[in-house]
């Protein structure tokens, strides 16, 4: 929500201060970059965004922090993805998900981006494996991501992918994951205006509008 983003810009801009006026805070001031450039992100503020997780970058390289650095290659997957810039996201998903072969986040990411590129195989595969993960661990909002990006890979009917988009859809509405309903709801609404269904157009942008308005008000209240 923009109201925490704003509130952990201005923490780690705070921390990252402090950091900067000893010797030996160089992964510190790396993590608070990294922070800020998710928050970034978030925000829309991509060019920003991209500085700071290249100075995070930057200064893990440095210091010999392979693990944390892998971590930050998986927000600047991240950042690429949210573009639209599907190759370069798939550079830095792709040495995550080889490295660490847990990381769903990233193995959904970069499933995402094989999809976009019409690469269904290689999405099928990383689905398939990111499905199992989280099942194990039993995280049912990545279960919700991967299904619906499991029909949408296997181009089912639009009947068929709506029920599983409702699904997500009341999921997302019950946890007050606001952004994910607004997502897929769009992602609908974009479906059904390429096939002129201009009912199910205006139904599901105005869920789009109800989850933008609880998501303001939940910033607000916190």
């Amino acid at each position: 929500h923009t109201y925490n983003m704003l509130a952990s810009i201005e923490y780690a801009n705070k921390s990252r201060a402090i950091f900067s006026k000893y010797e030996g805070y160089e992964v510190k001031s790396a993590f608070c970059n990294s922070l800020l450039g998710g928050c970034c992100i978030y925000l829309k503020q991509y060019e920003q965004a991209e500085e700071y997780l290249q100075c995070a970058i930057d200064l893990l390289q440095k210091n010999k922090e392979e693990d944390s650095l892998l971590y930050v290659k998986s927000t600047m997957g991240w950042l690429y993805s949210d573009q639209s810039m599907s190759t370069l996201a798939i550079r830095h998903l792709s040495e995550v998900t080889e490295k660490i072969p847990t990381h769903f986040k990233a193995i959904f990411l970069q499933a995402k981006e094989h999809y976009k590129l019409g690469e269904q195989a290689t999405a099928s595969t990383l689905i398939v494996k990111g499905l199992k993960i989280c099942r194990e661990i039993h995280n049912k909002e990545y279960i919700y991501h991967f299904f619906i990006l499991k029909r949408l890979n296997e181009n089912i009917p639009l009947e068929e992918l709506e029920k599983i988009i409702q699904e997500g859809i009341l999921y997302f509405e019950e946890e007050e994951l606001w952004e994910y309903v607004v997502e897929y709801a769009e992602l609908f609404a974009t479906k059904c205006r390429q096939l002129e269904n201009h009912q199910k157009v205006s139904d599901y942008f105005h869920i789009c509008y109800q989850a933008r308005r609880k998501s303001i008000a939940k910033g607000v209240l916190k």
